[in-house]
């Protein structure tokens, strides 16, 4: 009974935490770059305090809420990870994902939000939950964003990897998905989110070319060259459909 009450006392202060994180990230005018917990004096490693919030007492819900607050103040003002060993966000949404495949987009989200120029476990932890779940359509989600919105500097080695070695290429050959891998789960989300950032930013051009150089990219790893060209084609007859449909300049 006392080892109840004090779990039932634990949890009760985690999820008052938590409160008071999303309290502090609505109200302040200040970037919130990284996250560091103090108790009664003492430094809780964020990884820590997640574990605990989501794996031993199921906090899901009140960690989502947190990083949604995070994820709007980021598309709101601008990406607020900026050369962080560790990032807002990461440890809650890396926990998230652990926990369940089903909330794998949680992470897809935080690092399509993540400065990835700037990237550090960001490569570790993609491959970690990769292996951890197999290829599955989340999976398949978070390689899809890895190859286009959060590229950053080391996103397409990681995809030839994750393609080659990884087994990418022969699931989607297997399964005969690469063409719904192409279109619905990398180039569609991938020009959604280029035309929500350039709405945000008039100041920022997304040139076409650019996306015509990630699909080439994401192609050359996953087809043979003639199928590679064709596929290509259609990518950009797709790509240039949606600049004109969202009036972006091409």
């Amino acid at each position: 009974m006392h080892g109840e009450l004090e779990a039932g006392l634990f949890q009760q202060g985690i999820e008052a935490l938590i409160d008071e994180f999303i309290a502090y990230i609505q109200r302040t005018g200040e970037d919130v770059y990284h996250l560091e917990i103090l108790i009664n004096g003492e430094v809780v490693e964020e990884s820590a305090f997640w574990e605990e919030a989501i794996h031993r007492f199921g906090l899901v819900d009140l960690s989502a809420a947190y990083l949604n607050e995070l994820l709007y103040r980021a598309k709101s003002v601008r990406p607020i990870w900026l050369d962080e060993e560790k990032p807002a966000a990461r440890q809650a949404a890396l926990c998230l994902a652990r926990h369940c495949a089903a909330y794998i987009p949680y992470y897809i989200r935080y690092i399509n939000w993540h400065d990835m120029d700037y990237e550090v476990h960001e490569y570790k932890d993609i491959d970690e939950l990769i292996k951890r779940y197999g290829w599955r359509r989340e999976t398949l989600q978070l390689a899809a964003s890895r190859a286009g919105v959060a590229c950053g500097q080391q996103g397409i080695w990681q995809f030839e990897e994750l393609a080659s070695g990884g087994g990418l290429r022969s699931y989607l050959e297997e399964h005969h998905l690469l063409h719904g891998f192409l279109f619905e789960l990398f180039l569609e989300p991938y020009l959604l989110h280029y035309a929500e950032v350039l709405q945000r930013s008039a100041h920022l051009h997304w040139p076409l070319e650019y996306v015509l150089d990630t699909c080439s990219d994401v192609l050359g790893a996953l087809a043979e060259p003639d199928s590679a060209s064709a596929l290509l084609d259609q990518c950009e007859a797709r790509a240039r459909n949606f600049y004109e449909e969202h009036q972006l300049m091409t």
